[in-house]
């Protein structure tokens, strides 16, 4: 039985499919981002150059940008890229995505990068939220950032990440 209209077979509306919407493309039957709730996971890839992680502890990577007032970023998940071209060096240099900057509450478990950016191949990882819970920094950006007592150093590759993260309104 194929449902035609803004129902489930259960006769539930689903106005999120509606076709009478603006956001309803008639020739992909999708509906475009901007109709999608906020608060439904999102995902965002970045990338992040050689220069950039060579300075990520003095300049963390802005990954989500701040949500703006009245809202906060809810970090859900991230996979790491690493696209080898050239190994960087590091001593005790692994990463974090934390709220606003290099001094913003950590939203992530710790990515280990020895084995990981110091590598000959291709690598990928993923980077888990906190198993605890976090205070939420309201209108705040989610950024990458070394937490190791130094810069990374070596020529280096470029990598991506890519970011699963929900808006939530606080009505703050």
């Amino acid at each position: 039985m194929a449902i035609t209209r803004s129902q489930t077979q259960f006769g539930k509306e689903m106005p999120s499919f509606d076709q009478a919407k603006p956001g309803y493309d008639r020739l992909v039957n999708s509906i475009k981002s901007d109709d999608i709730h906020p608060n439904v996971i999102q995902y965002a890839e970045v990338a992040v150059t050689v220069a950039e992680m060579l300075a990520i502890r003095a300049t963390p990577k802005t990954l989500i940008a701040a949500p703006g007032a009245g809202y906060a970023l809810e970090f859900v998940s991230a996979v790491f890229i690493y696209d080898y071209a050239a190994a960087f060096t590091e001593t005790d240099d692994n990463l974090a995505i934390r709220y606003t900057d290099g001094s913003g509450a950590t939203v992530s478990l710790t990515l280990e990068t020895t084995g990981l950016l110091d590598a000959v191949a291709d690598k990928v990882s993923t980077i888990q939220p906190l198993a605890t819970d976090v205070l939420v920094t309201a209108n705040a950006a989610l950024v990458l950032h070394n937490t190791g007592n130094g810069e990374l150093g070596g020529t280096g590759s470029p990598c991506r990440v890519k970011v699963a993260y929900r808006v939530h309104a606080t009505g703050l």
